[in-house]
């Protein structure tokens, strides 16, 4: 019976690194004298029960108030602990899928949770908001009718040998349309364009400023010279500031005070825009989002700061509401820096100018591979291996960065902003990474579930199931 109980240990650890989900299934003292049949109905039972909390994972976290909070972060977030070493991740799709939190069962038209609208401080990263003290913050209203493709599960150990050109991407959500925040509507819906999911929700691979895209197809083309291959997209994770720059964090700003605010606080605000735009058209006006989108950089922030400082308390909302409302919520928290999707170029079509969106009016041809489960950042990934700077003239210079690239945090990511970076994912650098911790390989329990669809026991040689699992397809990326 050694190799039975052995198999039995095997599986407790598995269901301990399950986190809350796995968490009570089998005990780690096996009762022997039970027997080998008692034993082995013991671990099938097990099974059964932790692949149903991961089919219904909803149902067993408001049944189980011993799995909630967990991550002292939001339900929806508690859910992800269903792995551990980056499988938090793992349960994304499906907690979008949800399209509710936990709570007491009653629900509002939008099917959400009415007692859980709101965040606890400990949901976001606190650099969302510029003052220690914040009003209530409520989560958005997100019509998620817009396709999207399925998240697929890639891990970085899949990208060895690949070639990769790596920048900056925002945390703003992509594949639907903000229609409000808490139980506060607004006046005109705004497109949720993206951020990292923009790959998964356009046809195209990246948008981005039309100086940035030929950028980043030199920085491809350069990969592929020196690689012989295709190369793929990593980009990385900004402060939760990033997104300021897209037209919708502001544009959210203005729908909440047209569908909400008082007539007296809209004509003072009315008032004030026309002095920044003298055709403005009125907070009423659908078209004026447009307007707004027309203002430079600094004029657009400066607008949202001015609504933020004197406004807020007025009928309208903070400038962190609006980053949380437009904010990928599976990223509130997410570690500046980090990786979430995998794109592939399109060599062939390239950078086309005017295939991009509002504010990022230039593409790049491509297509999205997956969903990174990894911890390793772009810090930690180390883009000075093959990378060079590029100058003003979007010419790569004559050789890295420098061997103390990574000696500091701040100096190396404030050169990443500013430039297009690349490198290969060699043998080398995985082993570097693996000896120092990070996670480079699939998850054991989710790939177990499903790349091979035998469940636990199968991937122990122990017996089979019939059972589905995850929503989550683990991909593997041999051959791209």
């Amino acid at each position: 019976m050694a190799g039975l109980l052995d198999d039995y240990m095997a599986q407790v650890q598995d269901y301990k690194k399950a986190g809350s989900i796995g968490a009570g299934l089998l005990a780690d003292r096996p009762n022997l004298e039970l027997g080998q049949q008692g034993l082995l109905s013991q671990m099938q039972s097990a099974e059964s029960e932790y692949l149903n909390r991961i089919s219904d994972p909803l149902t067993y976290y408001q049944q189980n108030p011993e799995a909630q909070g967990l991550l002292n972060v939001s339900p929806e977030l508690d859910l992800l602990d269903l792995a551990t070493g980056g499988g938090k991740m793992a349960m994304v799709a499906a907690a979008r899928n949800l399209g509710k939190k936990a709570g007491s069962g009653k629900v509002d038209d939008a099917g959400r949770y009415i007692d859980d609208l709101r965040y606890n401080k400990s949901e976001y990263d606190p650099r969302y908001s510029p003052r220690k003290a914040e009003e209530a913050l409520y989560r958005p209203n997100v019509n998620s009718s817009k396709d999207i493709a399925t998240v697929s599960r890639v891990s970085l150990q899949d990208l060895e040998g690949k070639p990769y050109v790596t920048t900056m991407s925002d945390r703003t959500a992509a594949g639907g349309i903000l229609e409000g925040i808490g139980d506060k509507g607004l006046a005109h819906g705004i497109p949720l364009t993206g951020g990292q999911d923009y790959m998964r929700s356009h046809p195209d691979m990246w948008a981005s400023g039309a100086n940035v895209t030929p950028q980043m197809m030199k920085a491809a083309t350069e990969m592929q010279s020196r690689t012989g291959n295709n190369p793929i997209f990593l980009p990385w994770r900004m402060a939760p500031t990033g997104g300021d720059f897209a037209h919708k964090t502001g544009q959210t700003m203005l729908s909440y005070a047209a569908k909400n605010m008082p007539s007296k606080a809209k004509k003072s605000l009315n008032a004030d825009i026309k002095k920044l735009i003298p055709d403005w058209l009125g907070l009423d006006n659908p078209k004026s989002l447009d307007q707004y989108g027309l203002l430079p950089d600094k004029e657009r922030k400066n607008l949202m700061n001015h609504m933020d400082k004197n406004y807020r308390d007025k009928g309208g909302i903070s400038v962190t509401q609006a980053r949380l409302a437009v904010s990928d919520q599976a990223q509130l928290n997410a570690p500046v820096s980090g990786f979430q999707n995998v794109g592939r170029f399109d060599m062939d079509r390239g950078s086309v100018a005017g295939g991009g969106n509002a504010t990022y009016p230039s593409s790049v041809g491509g297509n999205y591979l997956g969903t990174l489960d990894t911890d390793v950042t772009a810090m930690d990934l180390n883009p000075e291996r093959l990378a060079r700077a590029m100058n003003k003239k979007g010419e790569f210079t004559s050789g890295p960065q420098g061997a103390d690239l990574l000696s500091t945090r701040d100096a190396p990511r404030r050169a990443m902003e500013v430039g297009t970076w690349g490198g290969v994912i060699d043998e080398k650098l995985l082993r570097e990474l693996s000896d120092k911790g990070f996670k480079i390989d699939a998850n054991g329990v989710i790939t177990a579930i499903s790349a091979t669809g035998a469940g636990l026991l199968g991937a122990l040689g122990i017996g089979a199931s019939n059972n589905s699992y995850a929503s989550e397809d683990y991909k593997s990326l041999s051959g791209i």
